[in-house]
């Protein structure tokens, strides 16, 4: 694919440093092109007076059709946002705030919230709070159901009836994954579930202290399940990715990874699941991880229902003992991009970003990917069409099927990415970035911070 790069000098808004904490949804209507929430820490506009959260809707053209700003008298931040078919943005994060604006939600207590706002931005349809804890990921359907991950304690996030988990029973202090389902009008949770393993690694081994020491590393005192990324299928199933400390974590038949590979609990594993769309079962579950320890951070899921994950290594190899579980997993300098089958059986492939991290992916109908990475290599290999900035470290890459390199280059920034029908790439980070393919009318670059 050839595409176009061009950078309009003059910046849409003024203000600096914009926190890449949420970001982009593309082609849900005709006006929109980007989605855009930063906390006020970062950004300012007019009306922004502090502890707000400001949500960007921005067309083709690089204007903003609408700016929308709300939250608090205390810290507040988001995670994540998405949107649905009809132009309304949700927006999921955590508030200190005790004055928080929560109308129409379901619980009126907690420290997550999760936002609608209208097509135009001019009314809050809803907001709630979903529980205490931490939020890092949301997604919604066609039918404007929000879906959202995150961690949080037993105590921290109820859940529904004849959920797949409905109590974590071992460690009260012990971070999990949950998974929960907002209806459209954000009056009730749909479904409501944990995912979570039955205590740290280490400590399921006779004689063992647990946790273990190693001087360099800090090691968590109790199991810390996390859901990072989060999708959903035209079929309604859904699909968390993320990291886990316990050798116990669910897990099923005929899948690529049936075990935590590191016995030792020295460091996280990644996990991929698939729950059915009632919540009530795993369609599938899996490790994805070796003794080096991973973190799954990002996950895109195709239109032929294959997960694509993407995370970073956590530490130095290490060597792998007589007796540990076998992982289908290579051992990685840095950021990783893994495509995993409909079923989790199998790895179609799997790529290393040489020693830089891993920041954001997308998928396109064709099943290709695009990926956002920065430290990258000084031998950084860029494909005709790309470009090369001196002294810049961050990249954009796109990936076939397969896993083939398309087309790479580098970027002055990099950060969360989403892809529009057209194939054209959205980046977010200090600025938004549009890489369009061939013949893209608009210009492929211009900034929203100053």
């Amino acid at each position: 694919m050839r595409w176009l790069l061009s950078i309009l000098a003059s910046a849409l808004l003024t203000g600096a440093n914009l926190a890449p904490t949420a970001i982009v949804n593309l082609g849900f209507d005709n006006q929109a092109i980007a989605f855009v929430a930063a906390d006020s820490s970062g950004f300012y506009a007019v009306g922004n007076t502090g502890n707000q959260v400001l949500v960007v809707k921005v067309n083709p053209s690089g204007t903003v059709v609408y700016s929308r700003a709300f939250g608090g008298s205390a810290f507040t931040q988001p995670q994540a946002i998405a949107v649905d078919p009809s132009g309304a943005a949700y927006i999921a994060g955590g508030t200190q705030a005790t004055d928080f604006p929560i109308a129409g939600g379901y619980l009126n207590s907690g420290n997550m919230f999760l936002t609608k706002l209208s097509a135009d931005g001019s009314t809050i349809v809803y907001s709630t709070y979903i529980g205490s804890g931490s939020t890092t990921a949301v997604t919604v359907d066609a039918a404007g159901n929000a879906y959202v991950t995150g961690s949080a304690q037993s105590s921290g996030f109820v859940t529904t009836p004849f959920a797949f988990m409905s109590s974590t029973a071992v460690d009260p202090y012990a971070q999990n994954v949950f998974v929960v389902k907002v209806a459209p009008d954000g009056s009730k949770p749909l479904w409501a579930t944990f995912l979570a393993g039955n205590g740290m690694a280490c400590s399921k081994i006779p004689g063992v202290a647990c946790p273990l020491t190693n001087p360099g590393f800090r090691f968590p005192a109790v199991e810390q399940d996390t859901g990072s990324a989060i999708a959903v299928d035209a079929g309604g199933f859904v699909y968390v990715a993320g990291s886990t400390n316990s050798a116990g974590f669910p897990v099923t038949q005929g899948v690529v990874q049936s075990q935590y590979a590191d016995p030792y609990g020295m460091e996280s594993q990644g996990f991929v699941t698939k729950l059915s769309p009632d919540g009530s079962s795993l369609q599938y579950s899996t490790y994805l991880g070796n003794a080096q320890g991973q973190v799954l951070t990002g996950m895109a899921v195709d239109p032929q229902g294959n997960a694509i994950v993407g995370g970073s290594a956590r530490q130095i190899p290490l060597t792998v003992k007589p007796g540990w579980p076998s992982s289908p997993l290579p051992q990685f300098n840095g950021g990783f991009i893994v495509k995993l089958d409909p079923q989790a059986s199998m790895l179609i492939y799997s790529s290393g970003l040489g020693e830089g991290y891993f920041v954001g992916i997308a998928a396109d109908s064709g099943g290709n990917a695009y990926i956002t990475t920065f430290d990258a290599l000084p031998s950084f290999p860029v494909t005709p069409g790309g470009v090369s900035l001196t002294g810049y470290s961050q990249a954009f890459l796109e990936l076939d099927p397969a896993g083939a390199l398309l087309y790479s280059t580098e970027l002055p920034q990099a950060g969360p990415v989403a892809v529009a029908a057209n194939s054209a790439a959205v980046i977010t980070g200090p600025a938004l970035t549009i890489l369009g393919p061939a013949g893209l009318s608009q210009p492929a670059v211009f900034a929203l911070a100053g």
